[in-house]
């Protein structure tokens, strides 16, 4: 079903210059990403922040990072830590990816948190007020093997997950619907799933 791949922490797509793409390739910007996570929930959010800067023609700050080390049950019912080379225990599978989205326009943010682990079986909570739907953020992309998403402040996240950076976060980022020429707001074809971003 899923597979370990070679997870971005920053899109090429994000970038505007050819070698600044380039560089997105280099192994300090690549995470251990379970396929699935990586082409699903992970892959829509990055499309989402995106259409989110050409919709406001703001430009955007986006720090990225890892949380956790990812557990399994192993044949003899021992929990262990995840390595791609578990004999030296190097390059750990992240049991979380997240994102903090600034917006220096108007000193916002929002800070995004996603599942690495798509065999969940008992969801465990998230680490903050999940203020998805509060914000105009997507608040659908609860499905474990696509990667299971949660929305915080940059406060909460911060208390969480202390090298977080620490940008001067006034407001909470809110998605803003986009108005197609018939007036239908973009977050309702979003939200009836015959479209997607």
């Amino acid at each position: 079903r899923t597979f370990l791949t070679r997870g971005h922490l920053a899109s090429e797509h994000d970038f505007l210059m050819g070698n600044w793409q380039a560089s997105s390739f280099s192994y300090i910007n690549l995470v251990p990403q379970w396929q699935s996570i990586d082409r699903g929930h992970w892959y829509r959010l990055e499309k989402k922040l995106r259409r989110l800067a050409d919709i406001t023609k703001h430009n955007l700050v986006i720090a990225s990072g890892t949380y956790g080390i990812m557990t399994a049950v192993d044949d003899f019912n021992n929990t262990r830590e995840l390595y791609m080379d578990p004999d030296r225990k190097l390059l750990p599978v992240p049991a979380y990816l997240w994102k903090l989205v600034f917006a220096p326009k108007n000193s916002s943010c929002v800070a995004f948190v996603m599942s690495n682990d798509p065999f969940e079986g008992s969801r465990s909570e998230p680490f903050c007020r999940n203020i998805c739907k509060d914000h105009n953020w997507p608040d659908d992309y609860i499905y474990d093997w696509r990667g299971r998403m949660f929305c915080c402040s940059a406060d909460e996240i911060r208390s969480v997950i202390p090298y977080v950076p620490n940008f001067k976060c006034n407001y909470i980022l809110d998605y803003i619907p986009e108005q197609t020429p018939n007036t239908v707001p973009f977050n309702f074809w979003f939200r009836t799933k015959s479209r997607f971003l």
